[in-house]
């Protein structure tokens, strides 16, 4: 059987990680969580018709403390469609919490690379009712796999 490039390509990646990460039996896990949250990513992607393959890191590092403490870090994955820039997090997890740290990056990186009005959009795993009202109140579309009560 022959296996298309990406096929092949995630195989060699997960062969690859694997290989770092099994030093322990929380790596091995770390490994696991990793490897179903990108399937499950993939999976969100296709549903909203978006190209995965399409989106890029972007990390901006606060040297001057201008929107937090000096030397803050905030990352995102970003994707442009059709005149719309969606900003993105994927993570296993959110609490309310990570919920407003994503806004706060989302409102650095809209200032530092002058975006009008981007889709927020946090994609994971597990989150908490309180971590999607937290969401719906900041204007972020909260993707999630499960609904916890905590």
């Amino acid at each position: 059987m022959k296996l298309r490039k990406e096929e092949q390509r995630r195989i060699e990646e997960d062969e690859s990680l694997l290989q770092k990460d099994v030093s322990s039996p929380g790596s091995l896990l770390e490994f696991y969580v990793k490897k179903s949250l990108r399937i499950f990513m993939a999976e969100i992607f296709k549903q909203e018709g978006l190209d995965i393959s399409q989106v890029t890191n972007y990390t901006y590092v606060d040297e001057n403390g201008t929107f937090g403490e000096k030397g803050d870090i905030y990352e995102v994955d970003i994707l442009k469609r059709d005149g719309t820039t969606y900003l993105i997090d994927v993570r296993p997890y959110a609490y309310p919490k990570d919920v407003s740290r994503f806004n706060h990056t989302c409102y650095v990186v809209s200032k530092v690379l002058n975006l009008e009005k981007p889709v927020k959009m946090m994609i994971v795993n597990v989150t908490t009712r309180r971590s999607l009202e937290r969401a719906n109140y900041l204007g972020i579309r909260l993707i999630y796999g499960e609904l916890v009560k905590i």
